[in-house]
């Protein structure tokens, strides 16, 4: 059965390789970019900053320009601070739901402290600007930007960690937490992405430079073992955001 999703993209290649454009997707999360990987067509992509987890792919020419990207970002903050709630992730896309904008228009939503940093396609933007006026119970003021301010920009935390093996579902475990049980329940239940992709293997081994996926917990870039330890375990090292 053919994937309207796969159609899509092979659409947009065979139109930039036609028109010598370059052809943008909307944003993709990370089951859209599964769909874009097994397709194997030459693409960029670029989510607003290096290491975003939703992403627009470009196809084309002049792919490799991430300032032609179609995505800017729009700052909304409360209009008194001192009387807002404490805003979660949660509470910026609700508000954008209710607006009536889909997911697909809206890209990484960074929250620094009270203020949100929502990344957006550029077509949606002043919409959202113009429109977004209260997030919780909290009034809000919106500003269009051009792009992500670097204050804004995720900072990963390089975390150690003992495991047996790079297996999966070890490393799931020791950077979150969980019994090996309850990694292999996310994995099972396709919760887990590698490099975009969705992996169903607990025992798949995961290596240096692997980007690791896990829907409600966050991500982590694999930096691989740092050392052996006494006990002939793994000390090793991953980036998690």
């Amino acid at each position: 059965m053919k994937n309207p999703l796969y159609d899509r993209f092979c659409e947009l290649f065979d139109r930039a390789c036609t028109r010598h454009t370059t052809e943008y997707t909307r944003f993709l999360d990370l089951e859209a970019q599964r769909v874009l990987g097994e397709a194997y067509l030459p693409c960029v992509c670029y989510g607003g900053y290096d290491g975003a987890e939703r992403v627009v792919a470009a196809f084309g020419e002049d792919a490799e320009n991430t300032a032609a990207f179609p995505v800017v970002c729009v700052k909304a903050e409360p209009k008194g601070e001192k009387w807002a709630d404490d805003l979660t992730h949660r509470d910026f896309l609700g508000a954008l739901m209710g607006l009536g904008i889909t997911r697909e228009l809206v890209g990484d939503i960074i929250v620094s402290g009270k203020t949100g940093y929502i990344l957006c396609l550029a077509s949606a933007a002043d919409f959202i600007a113009g429109e977004l006026r209260e997030v919780k119970r909290t009034a809000v003021c919106c500003t269009r930007l051009e792009g992500l301010p670097d204050v804004a920009i995720p900072v990963p935390e390089k975390k150690e960690f003992v495991i047996t093996s790079n297996r999966t579902d070890a490393i799931i475990a020791a950077i979150w937490q969980l019994s090996r049980s309850e990694a292999q329940r996310l994995i099972e239940s396709e919760r887990v992405f590698i490099n975009s992709r969705t992996e169903t293997r607990a025992d798949r081994e995961v290596g240096e430079g692997d980007i690791v996926s896990v829907r409600g917990k966050g991500r982590l870039r694999y930096l691989g073992v740092v050392r052996e330890t006494g006990k002939g375990r793994l000390r090793a090292a991953a980036e998690v955001w």
